[in-house]
């Protein structure tokens, strides 16, 4: 196996991978031993994060989204890790703040919105006036949210359907129809007091 340095030099000092697939393909061999690898000195972790990080961004920019996931997990994990950055706030980092920035995203395409909107949460509060954070924030609530106001859009109209057209005249219309309109009601409102303005 290759040391982290020789790896380190055969991506960065060669100009040809800095097109994304030529370094993905350079990489791809060793990037499975550079999770395993148990760090001797902070030089090798930095090399092995530098490494770990590009590629998975690498590939999730070349749309192997489920892939690149667990790299972008451990290369997080890396950073978080690192007993030199503790004292700073990690977004200050570019390289870090790109990570979250796509694991978010990858979460997104996923349909993770959970998970992607922690993400998308952490760079909005980080930077408040950044546009394209809030929205893909809102965005990540607003899916869910927008299939459960269908939901009970749906129900309501089953209720009208059957009690008016079909002429099922019971309580349980009325009480679908009073669910649907509370559902509607609050999933409304929740989207609006989630947002980020």
């Amino acid at each position: 196996m290759e040391t982290i340095t020789e790896i380190y030099s055969k991506i960065y000092e060669n100009e040809s991978s800095k097109d994304p697939k030529k370094f993905i393909a350079t990489i791809e061999q060793d990037v499975e031993s550079l999770l395993k690898y148990d760090f001797d000195n902070y030089d090798d972790r930095f090399k092995a994060t530098r490494l770990i990080s590009d590629y998975s961004l690498n590939i999730a920019n070349e749309g192997f989204v489920r892939k690149s996931l667990p790299f972008l997990n451990h290369a997080i994990l890396l950073f978080e890790s690192d007993e030199r950055l503790k004292a700073k706030d990690l977004l200050d980092e570019p390289m870090f703040e790109a990570l979250i920035w796509k694991r978010g995203t990858v979460y997104f395409d996923l349909k993770q919105f959970s998970l992607a909107k922690q993400d998308f949460k952490r760079l909005a509060l980080k930077w408040p006036d950044n546009d394209r954070f809030k929205n893909w924030f809102n965005s990540s609530i607003n899916y869910r949210l927008n299939q459960m106001q269908w939901g009970f859009t749906f129900l309501i109209a089953f209720c009208i359907l059957a009690k008016y057209v079909i002429g099922f005249k019971t309580d349980l219309t009325t009480y679908g129809n009073l669910i649907g309109l509370i559902g509607l009601t609050g999933t409304y409102v929740y989207k609006l007091m989630a947002r980020i303005k």
